[in-house]
């Protein structure tokens, strides 16, 4: 028989697999907050689809190019046959990612990749990790004020004042990531799909603004941090473009294996 002693020590050792203690409160605040995001992120991504058929079918009518044109017209068939597929990996995704930084489990694929790492990653997993760098950076931009607001709230309801924006559920690292992870099994090239990215970063930042802006609202009515001040912003933003600009020049200063940067590059200049 098991005494008493041994049995608390199991009972502690068994918090270890819980390393954010959060009430009930907090979780069912935080799960109404995953679930909407999930819900209008999803949503938004049907609305980006169908104007991507749209564009590129434009593009594809605008060029003359032959492998360009080609270019555009798989990615307009990827966009229109397999959007069920991306929609449907995109939040299953979403909600893994929102998940596992509630949880702060390690993710399986970091964004923060510094110029070291980079040089041991392969081609295509490196073009797809500079994509999601870049969808977050697009998101950051556009939505900074909002975003201030979500990572103090999500701070207080995880017990984590000090959350980093890298580390917020609701972040544009996780919804990068997922949407990557949405384009992996997809049977196109990688050109094709740096260039839904392109697209994704042409329509998505405003919907997120709109998203995070609701999300925010949801917060201040349950009594989530209804007031912020106006000192912690600044610091705040301040500290959020030094950051930003760290990832840039690691990016910037990344080595190129097979051209991997210059296509990227090249891509990102397709739709301009």
């Amino acid at each position: 028989i098991m005494n008493d002693a041994a049995q608390k020590n199991i009972v502690k050792m068994s918090q270890f697999d819980r390393p954010r203690a959060m009430p009930g409160t907090s979780m069912a605040v935080l799960n109404d907050c995953r679930d909407m995001a999930a819900s209008k992120l999803g949503l938004a991504l049907s609305q980006m689809m169908d104007k991507a058929v749209d564009d590129l079918f434009e593009l594809s009518e605008q060029v003359t190019h032959y492998e360009r044109r080609n270019l555009y017209m798989e990615a307009m068939s990827v966009a229109r046959e397999q959007r069920g597929t991306i929609e449907a990996g995109f939040k299953q995704a979403f909600i893994q990612g929102f998940n596992q930084e509630t949880r702060r489990e390690k993710r399986s694929q970091q964004l923060s990749l510094n110029s070291s790492e980079l040089s041991l990653v392969e081609p295509d997993d490196l073009e797809e990790s500079l994509a999601s760098i870049n969808i977050a950076n697009s998101i950051h931009g556009d939505c900074a004020e909002e975003l201030f607001g979500i990572e103090k709230r999500m701070g207080m309801l995880l017990n984590d004042p000090d959350l980093l924006h890298s580390n917020n559920p609701l972040g544009p690292e996780v919804v990068g990531n997922a949407f990557m992870k949405s384009l992996k099994t997809l049977d196109c090239t990688v050109k094709v799909k740096l260039l839904l990215v392109n697209l994704f970063n042409r329509h998505m930042p405003r919907h997120a603004k709109g998203i995070y802006q609701e999300i925010n609202q949801l917060l201040v009515d349950k009594g989530v941090l209804t007031k912020i001040r106006a000192g912690m912003k600044k610091q705040t933003a301040a500290s959020a473009a030094a950051e930003s600009a760290v990832a840039e020049d690691d990016v910037a200063s990344a080595p190129s294996p097979t051209g991997a940067g210059g296509l990227f590059a090249a891509l990102q200049q397709l739709l301009t």
